[in-house]
């Protein structure tokens, strides 16, 4: 019966298969027939640098052509391997962290008497030889995940790799970009601005810099990511103390107001109605979710007073003024009397 379906059909069950029920059962998939094969094969190397992913990179550091591995400052043994897949091509999900954690436990496996400075270099050097394999074997991304812990924060030059000119084309038709990330990353933001067009999802963590400057040069460039777009329709800021200079970010989405739908936005003190004039211009905005924020009561007005016909869910948790939240029920127990009281799906 499977023998039947069309290409497409049998890749959207799979897809749908992948992401609810996970990659065992995908592998398993793939042994059915080479048809199925060559279906699931490239959805299981779509992100091969997930956290519920096996180690890939003995397989992508044998893939390397001979050019990257004399790149590299210390010996990679060439390899018979031959693969039946191309599998450099098939990755559309970039864990940018996961490759470099993968990167550093391939080299403690190697020589475990690597000090530290040693290892972050030749971690720099294999990760961008495996970025350009990448390239060259024709990968697109369709998202950028850069999330890191505390204690093995990325430095701003390893983030940089990703904007070579050799890698830099793989990120064009980024959709999906998230940073949480410990880093400086007004850098990040503006290269992103220059290579970026297409994100549809923006998710941000921001925390306060030592220096007032430094956060209003990394909300300035993240204002200009933000601006750039060309159809950005989730916006998702947070962090636990954002600082106020990232006013300029906010008030950027107004240059998405045809097309944004939802924003959250956590941990911010809203103090001028600046920021809510900009969520007000957002025509088509369908959820707005303010989580352990503080608004004074001064910047409420152009949200309390908009006009936004799209608007279906409201979320507020935090030190919000009582007009607000009369808003925010109203527009609340509109949706629940039409759905409960009348039927009609507004959702």
């Amino acid at each position: 019966m499977s023998s039947f379906l069309p290409h497409l059909v049998l890749r959207e069950i799979l897809e749908q298969l992948y992401y609810s029920e996970g990659l065992n059962s995908l592998n398993a998939c793939a042994l059915v027939d080479r048809r199925w094969s060559q279906v699931a094969i490239p959805l299981i190397w779509q992100n091969p640098f997930g956290w519920d992913k096996r180690n890939p990179f003995d397989l992508f550091i044998q893939l390397l052509n001979q050019e990257c591995k004399n790149s590299i400052d210390m010996p990679i043994l060439s390899s018979l391997i031959s693969p039946v897949h191309d599998y450099p091509c098939y990755i559309r999900e970039l864990d940018y962290w996961g490759i470099m954690l993968h990167c550093s436990e391939w080299l403690d496996r190697v020589d475990s008497r690597i000090d530290y400075g040693r290892k972050r270099h030749l971690r720099k050097q294999i990760v961008s030889a495996m970025l350009k394999m990448f390239v060259d074997h024709g990968a697109l991304l369709h998202s950028l995940t850069i999330v890191s812990a505390a204690a093995c924060s990325l430095d701003e030059d390893e983030i940089l790799i990703l904007f070579e000119p050799e890698i830099c084309p793989m990120l064009s038709r980024i959709n999906h970009f998230m940073v949480i990330e410990e880093c400086v990353k007004d850098k990040l933001f503006r290269r992103m601005a220059e290579v970026c067009r297409e994100l549809k999802s923006m998710n941000v963590w921001l925390t306060r810099a030592s220096q007032v400057s430094q956060n209003a040069l990394e909300s300035k460039n993240l204002a200009k990511l933000i601006r750039s777009q060309h159809r950005l329709a989730y916006f998702r800021l947070w962090g636990v103390d954002i600082p106020h200079e990232a006013q300029t970010a906010i008030c950027a989405l107004s240059s998405q107001s045809q097309t944004l739908k939802q924003i959250e936005i956590s941990g911010y003190s809203f103090i001028n109605p600046e920021p809510f004039a900009s969520m007000a211009a957002c025509v088509n905005l369908e959820s707005l979710k303010l989580n352990w924020c503080k608004v004074d009561k001064i910047a409420e007005p152009p949200l309390v007073e908009s006009n936004l016909p799209c608007l279906k869910h409201v979320e507020l948790d935090g030190r919000v003024p009582f007009q607000l939240k009369i808003w925010a029920n109203h527009i609340n127990d509109f949706l629940y009397f039409m759905q409960n009281d009348y039927g009609i799906n507004v959702g």
